[in-house]
């Protein structure tokens, strides 16, 4: 077996009371490229440094190229000499030419001689691809320049192991891509490398494992064949590597204050609830009795019986609420929260709201501040016929053959339109005027929803003959080895990068709807690997995408 180049044995770190690493259990081989990814103040930036003990670990045990790290300096030395260390700032002496800055750790720490210290900092600045700029000073330089300089010092020391802390996070972004194309040179090189980034397109390009760090702990190993492992030592209820519906983005708390109550089953009303809750609104779900074969625990949404992951990822941080709308102390309860609240969401058919006297005019003669987003399968009348998510994609020509889509496309662009209507309801009843104060009423319907996401087809853009649809040889799925690549490569620059990766003269771009070039892409992509795909994509800037 072997002996890992870095082990961490239940490694425990606090800062005061703040307890910044938790029982970190660690092993990396020689030659592995990890990245170090989470949010701020997770422990990332900390890991990396008890590497070369600029922190110092209270418990636990660290070996770095077989010597432990203990609280004397000799074993601190002998590591520090094999790990190179790339910070967030560049940390370079401004007195000093960049050659000066590469030849002062070898000198008179390494005790290399002058002469061999000037040759290997100029290779290392060939490496990095900056030899031109060896007797500038540092402030001479852009951002990305010096960073590459701060990479080129580290390796001056010929180190087995490179800790990279987030290099590109103070950095402009057009200077973040050609410090990453230097890493990515590096990692196929073959030294070990522990990096800590949020670029996650380079993660993909060259990590072997992705360590998603947490309160002060690794929860979930993401391994070279991209699928989720679950930390051992940290429970994770997560069963793939793709998005979740509880995975969005940041928002603003700009509903905070604003109530929602809801009695929308199914997909599109927790959804649009879902993103309520995150822009800050104080949310309440409603929902019937539990039918009486439901399984126990479960609520009266549907969604909770055929679907628990989901039903759980929606209504997170939202109360809910069983309450049997047909009798009059159901009735009584659900009123008494309409007073309180600012919205209500509503999914059922016009007809069944008139029978619970829940109707526009109804509601809003009982409650005149209160707003209603009702969304139905279809605009006016047509609101009473039945209908799903596949019905109005079909209605709209988004169904191909006889495959079903990959998502529920008229729901989800539903949800975002109800979320829409919420904040248009808002705003209007904030108005100036005769109104201000009053609540309106607006209705979303899934069909519209499909309707809207099908007009890049209804102009043509997504037909055989429109270049998002095949015509344009940039923008396709081709066939590669392992399985299948994604290419996005429209605009015009893209295009001559992908042309000149494949081998072909950039002047080819020039019109990428001829046979020849969608047959020489095919010849070209079928010959390479996903990992050499993702690596590609990194260096040469072209946005790709690999598949199973």
């Amino acid at each position: 077996m072997t002996t890992p180049i870095i082990q961490f044995e239940q490694v425990n770190k606090w800062f005061d009371q703040f307890h910044v690493l938790r029982d970190i259990n660690l092993s990396v081989t020689a030659g592995e490229r990890i990245v170090i990814c989470g949010p701020s103040g997770s422990g990332k930036s900390t890991l990396i440094r008890c590497i070369n003990r600029l922190e110092e670990h209270q418990q636990g045990r660290i070996t770095v190229t077989g010597v432990e790290l203990r609280d004397d300096t000799r074993s601190t030395e002998a590591v520090r000499r094999q790990v190179g260390m790339v910070f967030q700032q560049f940390n370079l002496f401004p007195h000093l030419t960049v050659l000066e800055n590469l030849t002062l750790s070898p000198i008179w720490v390494g005790k290399v001689k002058p002469d061999e210290a000037q040759e290997r900092a100029m290779q290392q600045l060939q490496r990095v691809r900056i030899a031109e700029q060896a007797h500038k000073y540092p402030l001479q330089l852009s951002g990305g320049q010096q960073q590459r300089v701060a990479i080129a010092r580290a390796l001056c020391l010929t180190p087995q192991i490179m800790l990279f802390d987030e290099p590109t996070s103070a950095l402009d972004p057009e200077m973040i891509q050609e410090v990453l194309d230097v890493m990515v040179e590096l990692a196929e090189q073959g030294i070990t490398m522990l990096c800590v980034t949020h670029e996650m397109g380079f993660a993909r390009a060259v990590a072997d494992r992705v360590i998603f760090m947490d309160q002060g702990a690794p929860k979930i190993f993401w391994r070279k064949s991209w699928d989720i492992e679950v930390c051992p030592t940290r429970t994770i209820p997560l069963t793939s590597s793709k998005p979740t519906l509880a995975a969005l983005p940041a928002m603003r708390p700009v509903l905070k204050g604003v109530r929602v109550v809801s009695l929308a089953l199914n997909l599109p009303g927790p959804a649009a609830l879902m993103r309520l809750r995150a822009m800050g609104a104080r949310c309440l779900k409603i929902e019937p009795p539990a039918p009486a074969s439901a399984p126990r625990g479960t609520g009266g949404d549907p969604m909770s019986h055929y679907a628990p992951q989901a039903y759980q990822d929606l209504h997170r941080g939202i109360r809910t609420l069983s309450l049997d709308l047909k009798r009059e102390a159901g009735q009584r309860q659900l009123h008494r929260h309409l007073a309180q609240a600012d919205v209500l969401l509503t999914s059922f058919r016009p007809s069944a709201l008139r029978k619970l006297g829940l109707d526009w005019k109804s509601l809003h003669a009982q409650h005149p501040a209160l707003c209603m987003v009702t969304i139905v399968g279809a605009p006016g009348a047509q609101a009473e016929e039945p209908g799903h998510d596949l019905t109005y994609l079909a209605s709209c020509d988004l169904v191909s053959g006889h495959n079903l889509p990959p998502t529920l496309y008229a729901d989800m662009g539903g949800s975002l339109l109800t979320t829409e209507a919420v904040l248009q309801c808002l705003l209007a009843r904030q108005q100036p005027g005769r109104r201000q104060g009053q609540g309106l009423h607006h209705e979303v319907a899934l069909s519209e929803a499909a309707a809207y996401l099908a007009l890049p087809r209804h102009w043509g853009l997504t037909s055989a003959t429109g270049m998002v649809g095949g015509a344009h040889a940039g923008y396709r799925v081709y066939a590669c080895r392992q399985g299948r690549v994604a290419v996005a490569a429209l605009e015009p620059h893209f295009a001559a990068r992908l042309c000149q990766a494949a081998g072909l003269e950039a002047s080819e771009a020039q019109d990428m709807t001829r046979k020849k070039i969608h047959q020489q892409l095919e010849t070209f992509f079928a010959t390479q690997t996903r990992r050499q795909l993702d690596a590609l994509a990194q260096l040469h800037d072209i946005p790709l995408h690999t598949l199973p």
